[in-house]
């Protein structure tokens, strides 16, 4: 049975400023998984608090996966403290539906089916859904296809339309929770596959570009941010003559 416990919208932003500063202060962490399914699976995910918000990128990596057993569904995360009221506020991805003979074809719209729930300190943030009045995870994240640009493994569980439509490779999910704030850590996450979810792994910290992980671009100085910065030198450079004159 799916953990699925909780929808709710809104907009909150994604970063934080350091208010003296004006510096990007959101640190994100990045995890991973290969292996450990049934058949095969492989995914990553890039983490990132800040002022009321954890901003989450999913990334399903499997080319060709054979079953929906194979698909990441759901991802639990451990933050650092107590959390609050954990709720969805944007889902993102390009949707497919996939056949075995195709690389996948455009769905237009974007993901509907995900929510976010706490359990035991953890955030949950998961698919859901239902199919013929029963409980199927649609939009699950799907990988790429073979070589070829085709879907050539995938059987009915993924190509019958079920959990159709699926998110293409990335998803990426904004979580408003007045507990996060810029400096919480995120300790661990486990990634979930499949229906049940049938396979929960747990991930390991990757380092951004290695095989298998995803790169995010480092935090930035603003433009005001850089002036303070050269003035403070401009400053300290004057004291500094004062004091030998």
């Amino acid at each position: 049975m799916r953990k699925f416990l909780s929808f709710a919208a809104g907009a909150v932003t994604a970063s934080v400023l350091l208010a003296a500063g004006g510096v990007a202060n959101a640190t994100p962490f990045f995890f991973n998984v290969t292996g450990g399914c049934s058949e095969a699976c492989a995914a990553n995910a890039e983490i990132t608090p800040g002022a009321g918000t954890l901003t989450v990128v999913l990334n399903d990596t499997q080319a060709n996966p054979r079953s929906a057993g194979d698909l990441l569904s759901s991802i639990e995360i451990t933050p650092s403290g107590a959390l609050g009221s954990p709720s969805l506020t944007t889902q993102a991805g390009a949707l497919i539906d996939v056949t075995s003979t195709g690389p996948g074809t455009p769905v237009a719209g974007g993901p509907t089916h995900w929510g976010v729930g706490t359990s035991g300190g953890q955030i949950i943030l998961e698919t859901a859904g239902t199919f013929a009045g029963m409980m199927q995870p649609i939009n699950m994240i799907i990988g790429p296809p073979d070589g070829s640009g085709n879907y050539s493994d995938s059987n009915s569980s993924i190509n019958d339309g079920h959990f159709s439509p699926y998110i293409n490779g990335t998803g990426t999910f904004t979580i408003s929770d007045a507990a996060i704030t810029a400096t919480t850590s995120i300790t661990a996450v486990s990634f979930d596959f499949g229906t049940g979810p049938d396979t929960t792994l747990p991930g390991s910290v990757c380092t951004p570009g290695t095989p298998n992980c995803a790169s995010g671009p480092p935090g930035i100085p603003e433009p005001s941010a850089l002036a303070l910065f050269g003035g403070a030198l401009v400053i300290f450079g004057m004291i500094s003559r004062r004091k030998s004159v």
